[in-house]
């Protein structure tokens, strides 16, 4: 269980109100206790990666660490980086804090976002939900227990979209290709983001779906609604995508829910490429 940012925008001045917001949803996840949980924090490691545009140029920012986003340490550490990213016109970014199962691998290599470099791109992948890993471990030949289940969804994702385009498909149908597919291989739910760099171009992606049967077989479906749903913030130079807790957290951003479906993100704007 996780929790995601997903950000393109030019307003400067937002990165501290949307960091501490993260933070504290992260430090203080009041949908997980609603679910039962004794444990309420996202405490096993957080990620960031943003691109800025230095003369329409692409320029990459990123942080691991398995210390908690809400420790002394990592809050030192998104104060660099918000200081960074006034350094930029426009600036796309994903930010995950994770909370993980028994069952997974655990360490700083394990956290999000997950880098890939292909032929034709090159992304980073955040992801909170449920896939099949052991299915997906077999179709891309990985051994599971090396990898999560958000690892082989990127890697799955990623290939799939450096195939594509490489065959000079349009890069925002190979990305709905491309979740069309792992949408079989989803256990829970599929709310994501996806960064890719191609052709000099940056490209920002959201997700949200949860599985109907999945909320009816786990029980306590109104709670588990609540946790899944993401919302959307939308100004003249932002739009923002970001895990329910952070809307608690985050009062003053007007924020809606988002609908099941695949999303472009640019400064100001939310595309809807398709439906799940």
């Amino acid at each position: 269980m996780c929790r995601i940012l997903v950000l393109s925008g030019r307003d400067k001045s937002i990165y501290a109100s949307v960091f501490s917001g993260f933070v504290e949803a992260s430090k203080h996840d009041i949908y997980l206790k609603m679910l039962g949980r004794t444990h309420t924090s996202h405490s096993d490691g957080w990620g960031i990666v943003a691109v800025g545009l230095a003369n329409s140029k692409p320029v990459v920012m990123k942080h691991k660490s398995l210390i908690p986003i809400y420790d002394d340490i990592s809050k030192r550490v998104l104060e660099l980086f918000e200081n960074r990213l006034t350094r930029y016109d426009e600036a796309f970014l994903l930010l995950h804090s994770r909370l993980s199962s028994r069952k997974e691998p655990y360490g700083e290599e394990y956290t999000h976002p997950y880098e890939y470099t292909g032929h034709n791109i090159a992304s980073w992948f955040i992801h909170n939900g449920g896939i099949d890993k052991y299915e997906l471990a077999r179709i891309l030949e990985l051994n599971p227990h090396l990898y999560t289940d958000s690892w082989t969804a990127s890697i799955y994702i990623s290939r799939s979209v450096d195939e594509c385009v490489g065959e000079g498909i349009d890069i925002d149908r190979c990305v709905v290709e491309a979740y069309r597919e792992l949408l079989k291989h989803t256990v829970s739910a599929l709310n994501t983001g996806l960064l890719v760099l191609y052709n000099d171009g940056v490209y920002l992606y959201s997700t949200h779906y949860v599985c109907k049967d999945y909320l009816e077989r786990a029980g306590r479906k109104e709670e588990l609604e609540r946790y899944y749903q993401l919302y959307k913030s939308i100004s003249t130079e932002t739009v923002l995508v970001a895990s329910s807790t952070q809307k608690h957290y985050m009062r003053n951003w007007n924020m809606k829910p988002v609908e099941p479906g695949i999303y472009r993100l640019e400064p100001g704007e939310i595309i809807k490429l398709d439906a799940f």
